[in-house]
């Protein structure tokens, strides 16, 4: 579900699971599955063929340890569509999804400053300026619209540029928390492992190594 991040159970000995972790993003910030009813299980042949996906992703991840961290990526999103394309038949848009998406282009002009300003502190009233809303009604609406109060979203930014900096570049990590936003790499440390899983180290190790 939208928001859950590195959540697996296993509830049984016998029980093997393969899993992959997939974010769909809209609008730059906005998560496809916070617009859609998506079920926690998904059984029977669909279930398997999920499986079958997965585990042929996983195949292939072995047997090109040698490729570039470009050609890496891409096969990644090429296997994220695929799954994507097997979920859709048993996704469903929420009741409010039309209202949400066109109150989230609305907003386009609050998303493309944070996007132009996630290395610099963003004050929340030039945000609600932009918008053309008084503060208290810039924060509930754009949450509305989002799904994501305005420094999530924004956090959102920056943890997405910091992977990218870290997959794509040598870029120690005391300068990628500069260039996202945080002055303390303390800080930024905690909070990339909160959300990503790993410290920023173990995470640029960890993804060029597949």
């Amino acid at each position: 579900p939208a928001g859950v991040r590195h959540k697996v159970d296993v509830v049984g000995d016998t029980e093997v699971r393969c899993w992959v972790h997939v974010n769909y993003i809209l609008f730059n910030n906005l998560d496809l599955f916070s617009l859609l009813e998506a079920p926690l299980v998904v059984r029977g042949e669909l279930g398997r063929r999920i499986g079958t996906a997965i585990r042929e992703w996983v195949a292939a991840d072995s047997r090109h340890v040698a490729e570039s961290i470009l050609g890496r990526n891409a096969r990644r999103h090429e296997t994220g569509f695929a799954l994507l394309r097997l979920l859709a038949p048993v996704c469903r848009p929420r009741p409010d999804v039309l209202n949400r998406m066109g109150q989230a282009r609305n907003f386009e002009p609050v998303i493309e400053y944070m996007h132009s300003h996630f290395d610099q502190p963003v004050d929340r009233n030039t945000l609600a300026k932009l918008a053309g809303l008084s503060p208290a009604q810039f924060h509930s609406n754009f949450r509305k619209a989002t799904g994501a109060t305005p420094i999530a979203f924004l956090k959102g930014i920056r943890l997405r540029h910091a992977q990218q900096l870290l997959i794509a570049t040598e870029t120690p990590v005391k300068e990628v928390a500069t260039r996202c936003g945080y002055e303390d790499p303390f800080v930024f440390s905690k909070f990339f492992k909160r959300e990503s899983g790993l410290s920023p180290c173990d995470y640029r190790q960890r993804v060029r190594m597949g």
